[in-house]
């Protein structure tokens, strides 16, 4: 196992799991044993970011007094993880699309896994032990589910997920140039401004210039911008804020040429 103190490697474990740190630092301190072996992944943040998710770990915050020695036993738990199938309501698998665990500790949302073609996946380790919560989602209007649970170290449980548009707040809308004709491959990207944390989902408009954000939540104020400088237009944005009456939100967009000067 590898020691840290403050993000630092400062020691490893020897064979019957023991450990020594001299001149380690004074005062209230984060100490983390982490396995050496682990299988390290980088995972997409929703909010676009990439940062690594590790297997399993233990932290403790302690006061280390100067000149005296400290003894502190640590004890890592090993991470669980799911795995299983997300259809929709007609029972067809949904491919290419992630699991996200969501509104973590400091709103942490990470991807737990993708799906393949047929639906099926399989997380990487997961934290156990703390109520998780799963959130899943097609951008093509198709809908949504959520679960919540806590896993036990060292387990693998099996999460379907069956997706409702019913149950679905989204956001959808058509790409239009200033004549009204559709615009396919269009990039959206839709943003969340929470405290201080900035949530992502992104879209591309379909061969009929359509596309939808699924998986969103209520009284929440979104703004969605169309990204048309590749496809030579002006970026433009709109705001909407989803109700739990209205729970499908139409924003459509009229790309208009940049101004020759």
């Amino acid at each position: 196992m590898e020691i840290k103190i403050q993000n630092r490697i400062l020691a490893l474990t020897g064979p019957e799991g023991t450990y020594r740190i001299e001149n380690a630092p004074v005062g209230f301190c984060s100490v983390e044993a982490r396995d050496r072996k682990r299988i390290q992944y980088l995972v997409p943040h929703r909010q676009g970011a990439i940062s690594s998710y590790y297997n399993y770990s233990q932290y403790q915050e302690v006061f280390l007094e100067p000149g005296k020695e400290t003894c502190l036993d640590m004890q890592v738990i090993e991470g669980a993880r799911i795995k299983g199938k997300v259809i929709d309501n007609q029972g067809r698998p949904v491919g290419k699309t992630y699991i996200w665990i969501v509104n973590q500790s400091m709103d942490n949302s990470i991807v737990a896994a993708e799906t393949g073609e047929l639906g099926d996946y399989e997380s990487f380790a997961l934290a156990p032990n703390i109520p998780l919560e799963f959130l899943v989602w097609s951008g093509d209007r198709r809908g949504s589910a959520r679960k919540v649970l806590s896993l036990k170290p060292g387990t693998t449980t099996s999460l379907d997920f069956t997706l409702n548009p019913d149950d679905d707040f989204r956001i959808q809308g058509t790409v239009m140039d200033t004549e009204g004709r559709r615009i396919p491959n269009m990039q959206l990207r839709c943003w969340w401004n929470k405290d201080r944390n900035q949530y992502r989902w992104d879209a591309k408009s379909d061969v009929e210039g359509n596309y939808c954000f699924s998986g969103l939540e209520a009284d929440v104020e979104y703004m969605v911008y169309a990204y048309g400088q590749p496809l030579g237009y002006e970026t433009a944005n709109q705001v909407i804020t989803l109700t739990m009456k209205d729970r499908v939100g139409t924003l459509d967009f009229r790309m208009k040429k940049p101004t020759q000067e």
